[in-house]
C-alpha cells in the first residue's frame, strides 16, 4: 500500500510539471556582429527542444503573438526585464517564462537564460553557455542545448553522424540537494563537465554550481586539448568548493593530432630534408641542383652548363642554416675549350679550373634563389654568380 501511494505521489508530481505551461520572451541581442534573424533561429531551436523535453506545455512564439496580438499588447521583443515578461507570463496563461540574451565580449560569445516562476515573480533557474573558439555555430548545437539542460534537467546530445537528438530524462526525487562549486585548472580550458553521465554543462574560467544529493557520483570532465578526469567523489551536506587540475593530453596524442597540420609547423624533432631541381642563372646558364639538410647542416651538389660559351661546371656547397635560408662555402671546377675572357675578366687558354667562394641562398616552397662570390686559380677579380630555380622537397 505504501508502495502504491509513493507512486501515486510521483505520477502526480510528475503530471503537475508536465501541465505547467512555459513560453519565451524573443532573446536580446548584445553581439555587434550577430542579426536579428541569427538571433530569432537561436530561440527556434530553444524552443524546439523544450518542446522535445516534455516537460512543460509550451506556448509557442507563434501562438504567443497571437494572445497578445489579441490583448492589444505590444511587442514582446521588447521585454528586457523581469516585471514586463511576468506581465506577458499573465497574459498568457503561462506558469513559467524564459528571458534571456545572447551577448559578445572580444572573440568569445555567451547565452544566459533565465527560468521564472510567473506567480512568483522570482527567478527559478538560471544558466549560462559561452565559448571562446569563434564558432558561432557552436551556440546553436551544444550552447542551446546546455541552456535547456541547465533550465529543465533533460540532457539533449546532439548526435552529428546521423543529424538526430536524443532526450535522457532525469528523474527527480524528494532528497534535499547540495550545491558543490566547481573550478579546475587551468581556468580557460574550455571543458565540459558530466554528473553521472549528466552533461551538466561547459566550466566557465570562474567556475560552476553543481547541484546534486549527498553521497558518492561519478564526475567527467572532457576537453580538446587536455585528458578526459573520470573519477568518483563524495558530496557532503555541506557546500564546499573544489578544484580539478587538468593534465595536457599526451605527446602521442599531440602527434597524431600534428598529422593535419602543414609538415614546416611541426617542429618537434629535427627531420632529414632531401630535395633536387634546376635552376637557370649566370654564369651557368642551366644548372641541376641536389640539396640535404640535416638540424642546421646544409650539403649541396650542382651542376651546370653554358652551351653559348661552351663549358660545363660542378660544384659541392656545405653550409649552416635553417631549411629556408643558408650560408654555403663552395668548391668547384669549370670544364671547358673557350677562351673566358667575358666571364673571367682573364685572357687564358686553360680548359679547367677549380674554384672557390662563399654563397647565400633563400628557399621559399619550391622556389630558390641563390647568389654569391667566387675565385678561381687562375682569375685576378672575383667573380658574381646568380641562380633562381625550383626545387622539390622531401623530409623524414
Amino acid at each position: 500500500m505504501k508502495h502504491f501511494i509513493l507512486l501515486l505521489f510521483i505520477s502526480f508530481s510528475f503530471t503537475q510539471e508536465t501541465n505547467s505551461r512555459l513560453s519565451l520572451i524573443d532573446f536580446e541581442n548584445k553581439a555587434t556582429n550577430l542579426s536579428s534573424e541569427e538571433i530569432s533561429i537561436i530561440g527556434n531551436r530553444v524552443e524546439t527542444l523544450l518542446v522535445q523535453s516534455g516537460k512543460f506545455q509550451v506556448i509557442t512564439i507563434t501562438e504567443r503573438d497571437a494572445i497578445l496580438g489579441e490583448q492589444k499588447f505590444q511587442n514582446a521583443s521588447g521585454c528586457v526585464d523581469v516585471s514586463c515578461a511576468v506581465e506577458v507570463g499573465r497574459l498568457l496563461g503561462a506558469s513559467y517564462m524564459i528571458s534571456g540574451s545572447v551577448g559578445q565580449f572580444g572573440t568569445a560569445y555567451v547565452i544566459n537564460a533565465k527560468m521564472f516562476n510567473v506567480e512568483t515573480g522570482e527567478i527559478e533557474k538560471a544558466a549560462e553557455f559561452y565559448t571562446t573558439n569563434h564558432k558561432i555555430e557552436e551556440l546553436l548545437i551544444q550552447g542551446v542545448e546546455d541552456i535547456i539542460n541547465q533550465l529543465t534537467g533533460v540532457t539533449t546530445r546532439f548526435e552529428s553522424e546521423n543529424n538526430t537528438s536524443i532526450s535522457y530524462p532525469v528523474v527527480q526525487d524528494t532528497i534535499q540537494y547540495v550545491f558543490t562549486h566547481i573550478t579546475i585548472t587551468p581556468k580557460r580550458a574550455n571543458a565540459r563537465i558530466y554528473i553521472d553521465e549528466k552533461l551538466i554543462g561547459t566550466i566557465p574560467p570562474f567556475g560552476i554550481e553543481i547541484k546534486t544529493t549527498v553521497g558518492k557520483h561519478w564526475i567527467q570532465i572532457e576537453s580538446n586539448e587536455f585528458e578526459t578526469i573520470s573519477k568518483e567523489i563524495f558530496i557532503g551536506h555541506k557546500k564546499r568548493s573544489r578544484n580539478i587540475k587538468l593534465k595536457q593530453k599526451s605527446r602521442t596524442h599531440h602527434n597524431s593530432m600534428m598529422m593535419n597540420k602543414n609538415p614546416e609547423e611541426i617542429t618537434d624533432h629535427p627531420k632529414l630534408t632531401l630535395g633536387g631541381g634546376v635552376s637557370i642563372g649566370y654564369p651557368s646558364s642551366v644548372n641541376g641542383n641536389f640539396r640535404a639538410h640535416y638540424r642546421f647542416i646544409n650539403f649541396e651538389l650542382a651542376g651546370g652548363e653554358n652551351k653559348k660559351e661552351s663549358f660545363k661546371g660542378d660544384q659541392v656547397s656545405i653550409g649552416l642554416g635553417t631549411k629556408k635560408f643558408v650560408v654555403n662555402y663552395i668548391q668547384g671546377k669549370w670544364v671547358g675549350d673557350a677562351n673566358l675572357t667575358e666571364i673571367s675578366g682573364n685572357q687564358f687558354t686553360q680548359d679547367e679550373y677549380n674554384y672557390t667562394g662563399w654563397s647565400v641562398k633563400s628557399f621559399k616552397k619550391l622556389l630558390f634563389w641563390e647568389m654569391g662570390v667566387v675565385k678561381s686559380d687562375i682569375q685576378v677579380k672575383d667573380m658574381f654568380y646568380l641562380q633562381v630555380g625550383l626545387l622539390f622537397l622531401l623530409t623524414f
